[in-house]
């Protein structure tokens, strides 16, 4: 009884820090940060391929329920310590691309970023999840100044394709009703779908080098 006691005396305290104003204002700086540079590279790009490269960018913050189950499923310590210092997407951003070799200029620019540390890189891409998810993920640290303290805010930018995110977006819809399908079927189905993804992401990379490459023999 204790035990569950103490348990629940720690989640109540990690709700509490999740909530207090200072914790959400310094995941909100570092979102607010990467968003605008993400959106200075989209117009550096743009200006450069007079194309369009960036589709969209969103953001968000773990809810608490998120971060108590993944602390929960990871077998990690239910505090405030075990959740900064473990999870690396309690904030983070997602920019979508029109074509992969984007993302991978995109997240080259963002290492570049003097203020900003690159802490971490899953490269999803070139080697996917056991299901079939491709993404780019950059685990990037924010420097935050209070007084005359400098601390680093975690944030996980994920940078896909826009093929890359529609298959994403159908998979998490999905995974509500995989328990009525045979659940390695529906698995391997969308490895297969997967695999078509990264097919249509090369066909439409050549076909826009091609475009390119007629209008340079116009010119």
């Amino acid at each position: 009884m204790n035990g569950k006691n103490h348990e629940g005396k720690k989640a109540l305290a990690l709700r509490a820090y999740l909530a207090d104003a200072g914790t959400v204002l310094r995941n909100e700086y570092a979102i607010s940060l990467l968003m605008f540079k993400l959106k200075m590279i989209n117009i550096e790009l743009e200006q450069k391929y007079a194309r369009a490269v960036v589709r969209n960018i969103d953001s968000r913050i773990k809810s608490y329920d998120s971060i108590l189950k993944k602390l929960q499923r990871k077998g990690y310590d239910i505090s405030c310590a075990a959740a900064v210092e473990k999870l690396n997407d309690i904030a983070g951003i997602r920019a979508v691309c029109f074509f992969v070799d984007d993302v991978y200029e995109i997240a080259e620019l963002l290492k570049q970023q003097g203020d900003l540390k690159l802490l971490k890189i899953k490269d999803y891409i070139k080697e996917p999840k056991k299901n079939g998810y491709r993404s780019l993920h950059l685990i990037m640290q924010v420097p935050f100044f209070e007084e005359e303290k400098c601390t680093y805010i975690k944030i996980e930018v994920q940078l896909r394709t826009a093929i890359m995110d529609s298959w994403a977006e159908l998979d998490n819809q999905l995974c509500y009703k995989k328990d009525f399908l045979n659940t390695e079927q529906a698995e391997e189905e969308l490895r297969e779908y997967s695999a078509l993804v990264v097919k249509m992401d090369k066909q439409m990379l050549h076909l826009r080098r091609q475009i390119k490459e007629c209008r340079s023999k116009e010119l």
